[in-house]
């Protein structure tokens, strides 16, 4: 069972590491379809996984079509960005699961009148060496955030 669950949106096309992503919450350009589609992998992964904590998903979609890129069962750098977009404590809602207490409320996750947009942050002038050029392991040092009327 998925107690509270939150899909961000890639801002740009996957090309580099997910954690290197520029990312919106709640996503402003997927389809309902493709949402709906996702939602139903999970639940069917989360089953047949029996993951019983945290994990972070990732899809690659393309129009309503979807393929499960990644699953890591571990609370991950989106977990303070999702909880402070939607004010719902993950980790304290993740801790409260674990430890079998119940929990009670509706967690709204995908309509607000505002958005979240989170960036990753490189220190490439900071770092000797460092190659400025984007690839599939992550680089990112850092990342900032901030919350705005529209994208």
């Amino acid at each position: 069972m998925i107690i509270i669950e939150v899909i961000s949106e890639h801002i740009k096309n996957a090309e580099v590491h997910s954690g290197d992503a520029t990312v919106v919450l709640p996503p402003q350009n997927l389809d309902l379809e493709t949402i709906r589609r996702t939602k139903l992998t999970t639940r069917q992964i989360v089953k047949a996984l029996e993951i019983t904590g945290p994990f972070n998903m990732q899809f690659v979609a393309k129009g309503n079509a979807i393929q499960v890129i990644e699953c890591n069962l571990r609370a991950s750098r989106s977990f303070p960005f999702a909880s402070k977009v939607t004010r719902h404590n993950f980790i304290e809602i993740a801790t409260t699961a674990v430890l079998n207490q119940p929990i009670s409320g509706v967690f709204k996750t995908l309509e607000f009148d505002y958005v979240g947009v989170k960036t990753p942050q490189f220190s490439y002038q900071r770092l000797k060496g460092a190659s400025p050029v984007a690839h599939v392991e992550m680089a990112a040092t850092g990342e900032v955030a901030c919350l705005g009327r529209d994208l």
